[in-house]
Formats: C-alpha cells, sequence, structure tokens
C-alpha cells in the first residue's frame, strides 16, 4: 500500500502536538493555598529574566513581598539555586475563608540552568522593591578571547 504525503505529514503534527502537550502536564506543579495545581510557564515563581555580556550573566528576580532573610542563592556548577518564602501579608490574623486569592504564598525554589561556567566565589546580589539582581562574573575560560590572526 502506497502512503499518500498529506498522511505523512498530518502524522508528523500528530507527534508535534503530542510532544508539546507531553512538555507542559510533565513540568513540576506548584500549588497554591487555596488547592487549585497551576502548571505550565504561568506557574514559574519568582518570574526572571537573564542576560549577559562578555564579563558576566545578569539575572534580575521579580518577587515582591519577599523577605530578603527568607533567600538562599547558590550556584553550583552551571546552575544557579533560588530558594525562599513568600508568606501571606495577614500574618497571624489570617482570615478563615477567602473570597478571592490570587497571589501565590509558601516556599519555592527554582533551579535555572546558566550559559556559561561562572566565577562562584564572585556572585553578587543586591534585594531592593521587590527585585533581585544577581550578577555572576564568568569563568576566565567562558570568555570571549580576540584571536590576532598573523599575516603569512
Amino acid at each position: 500500500m502506497i502512503q499518500h504525503a498529506m498522511w505523512n505529514e498530518i502524522d508528523n503534527l500528530r507527534r508535534e502536538m503530542e510532544t508539546i502537550f507531553n512538555d507542559l502536564t510533565s513540568r513540576t506543579p506548584v500549588w497554591t493555598p487555596v488547592g487549585q495545581f497551576l502548571k505550565g510557564a504561568d506557574s514559574r515563581y519568582p518570574s526572571l529574566q537573564m542576560c549577559d555580556d562578555n564579563e558576566a550573566v545578569y539575572v534580575e528576580v521579580v518577587m515582591p513581598g519577599v523577605a530578603p532573610e527568607s533567600l538562599d542563592l547558590s550556584v553550583e556548577h552551571k546552575t544557579l539555586t533560588l530558594a525562599g518564602e513568600k508568606s501571606q501579608v495577614f500574618g497571624e490574623n489570617e482570615p478563615k475563608s477567602f473570597h478571592c486569592q490570587e497571589r501565590i504564598t509558601g516556599k519555592f525554589t527554582q533551579r535555572v540552568p546558566l550559559p556559561v561556567e561562572v566565577a562562584a566565589d564572585q556572585v553578587s546580589a543586591e534585594y531592593a522593591n521587590g527585585v533581585l539582581k544577581i550578577k555572576l562574573p564568568k569563568a576566565e575560560k567562558a570568555k570571549a578571547r580576540q584571536i590576532s590572526i598573523k599575516a603569512a
């Protein structure tokens, strides 16, 4: 039996959709205090952005309401690990029932793969106004180097 090219394309599309679906459903869920599971990119807390230049990798993490003393930051190999806790605003006077709760609270841990090796002993971090700024200087072997070309 000869298969038509259209069926091959449909089968390829099915495989791609299955891969995307499996990726979305295999992420670690985040548990919210009201008992709802959030999955996928929207469940990542805290949100961050990362960029670099020739000298360092820079990470900005947005996490309003997190006390700086609850944060734990570490670098191992090419992974940045950020852990902490976001507590309820109500504290001891926490109400018995919520009518609406959109804030995620509780402990969190996020592991971020770094694009290059960094000098872990030179990492610095600053937390102000709910934004954590991390500077991860690149290891010497990871820095770009200018190579001179000799004329023959």
